[in-house]
């Protein structure tokens, strides 16, 4: 089992490498196939807590308690379809009522108390500067549970494809042959998932700059979609066994 996940974990590499020059965006795939070599999963794992740590830092001036991202374990789950799209984003957003009960009691708490109670954390954003940050994020959110799922699916038919081939038969040229669609419709998934991204970015930052709102924000989440992306790239690669 060992000898064909190193063959995999080569031809995957070489496949990447390959692809290198194609665009900027590869550039990526190069220096995750480096740091799976160089770091072990448990580093890397560090690193991709550290790197959601650093962004919902920067996310908390615009309110984003009612939100939150998966867990490593429902990711997990949503990658081996045990978790829907549905499910999954049940869990990061509110529901309606909790919403309306959330409002509510601001609204009792407003008429009970004469005097607003200071902030913990001074408000340094306006309401619809907030909601405006709050959507796009939902948005981030939702295509992260959408794509780790299509992802998940490819991954797992990818394997019993590379399984399925008897073990005297699994050279690198086997294995790059069987394996190298599954990677191209990866690949493709992968441009697509960013281009939505982009999308999003793109439209956050118009919004934010029609109400003279500072767009710092948008740069710092499109770098860290980034590097989670490929660190995550990185850590899945340093499963197999070298």
């Amino acid at each position: 089992m060992k000898k064909w996940q190193k063959i995999t974990f080569v031809a995957i590499g070489m496949v990447l490498l390959g692809l290198g020059g194609v665009a900027l965006w590869q550039r990526e795939n190069l220096q995750a196939v480096y740091e799976a070599m160089y770091y072990n999963p448990e580093e890397l794992g560090s690193q991709i807590q550290s790197t959601k740590q650093e962004v919902e830092r920067v996310l908390e001036k615009y309110d984003l308690e009612s939100i939150r991202r998966l867990t490593p374990e429902e990711e997990e789950q949503v990658k081996k379809g045990e978790l829907s799209l549905e499910e999954a984003v049940e869990r990061m957003m509110p529901t309606r009522n909790e919403e309306e009960a959330g409002t509510k009691e601001e609204g009792l708490e407003s008429q009970d108390t004469p005097e607003a109670k200071p902030e913990t954390t001074p408000q340094t954003v306006s309401k619809k500067e907030s909601d405006l940050v709050k959507a796009s994020t939902v948005k981030m959110y939702e295509l992260q549970a959408k794509y780790l799922g299509l992802l998940g699916e490819l991954e797992a038919r990818g394997m019993q494809a590379l399984r399925a081939i008897p073990s005297d038969q699994r050279t690198v040229k086997k294995m790059m042959s069987v394996g190298m669609p599954f990677v191209q419709k990866g690949l493709a998934l992968e441009s697509q998932c960013d281009g939505e991204v982009e999308n999003v970015l793109h439209h956050l930052k118009e919004e934010l700059v029609a109400i003279g709102a500072d767009y710092d924000i948008v740069e710092t989440m499109r770098q860290a979609y980034y590097t989670e992306k490929r660190l995550k790239k990185a850590y899945y690669l340093s499963l197999i066994p070298k």
